[in-house]
């Protein structure tokens, strides 16, 4: 295994399976694999924060996806849509928001950095 970052890879599908035998070639990247069936391995996932989380947005609940990004801010997470050929890349950064007015100020600094 690799010293550097962390990858965890959730799913279990063969593309999945291919895209974990791609990465493991690279020295730099420690890539971990967890089991969508074995429950027991989540709190895992939560507690090793991992640089990067890669998951079959087909097979990974919402739910699952939420709270990995509330429990490790700064992991960036890849969900890979397979009906879409594309990749959903989602990140943990927050705002603090108390006010409607700081909401629509969020809404409209991510409205000004979307790409043309």
């Amino acid at each position: 295994m690799g010293s550097g970052q962390i990858i965890l890879i959730y799913g279990n599908s063969l593309f999945v399976a291919g895209v974990a035998a791609e990465l493991s070639t690279m020295p730099d990247l420690n890539i971990e694999r967890i089991d969508t069936a074995d429950l027991k391995m989540v709190p895992q996932l939560y507690a090793t924060c991992p640089t990067l989380l890669i998951v079959d947005l087909a097979t990974t609940s919402a739910d699952m996806v939420l709270t990995c990004l509330i429990e490790c801010p700064t992991v960036v997470l890849i969900g890979l849509d397979l009906k879409g050929s594309r990749v959903v890349i989602l990140s943990s950064k927050s705002f603090p928001v108390t006010t409607v007015q700081e909401l629509t100020g969020v809404i409209q600094h991510l409205h000004q950095r979307r790409p043309s």
